[in-house]
């Protein structure tokens, strides 16, 4: 299963890659960015498909199997620099527990009819940040 993690790894190898480069257009060899295999092939395809639909590459374009030129967009800087995959993730979770302590709070203050509505989001909230806990671990 591909984890954040995992793409915040190909994010900083192509950060690295366009810092060597010196250009927003340039090849990269999947064997030279992950040499140990760390991230495997096709799982570095997938999540390079996945860049250019929230559009933080503009391109990519095949040469080989393993070789693909790339052309970034600034979305992937500022994706870059907001910290990426990982603590978009850590947002995510604390908004939903925030999320999750203001409709406790609101339904010990609130009359006992509106009190069991709350009672349900606040299930529901709760599920969805357990939930988030599975699949980001």
């Amino acid at each position: 299963m591909i984890t954040p993690k995992d793409k915040d790894k190909v994010l900083n190898a192509i950060i690295i890659r366009y810092e060597e480069a010196g250009e927003h257009e340039f090849m990269t060899d999947y064997e030279n960015l992950f040499p140990d295999q760390d991230i495997n092939y096709p799982d570095y395809c997938i999540i390079l498909e996945q860049f250019k639909e929230k559009r933080l590459l503009s391109d990519i374009v095949p040469i080989t199997k393993h070789i693909k030129r790339i052309i970034v967009s600034a979305n992937l800087f500022d994706f870059y620099n907001h910290g990426g995959f990982v603590v978009q993730e850590e947002i995510l979770q604390r908004n939903l527990e925030k999320l999750n302590y203001e409709l406790m709070k609101l339904a010990k203050e609130v009359n006992p009819g509106l009190s069991e509505s709350i009672g349900k989001i606040t299930e529901i909230a709760a599920s969805v940040a357990t939930a988030l806990g599975f699949f980001s671990g």
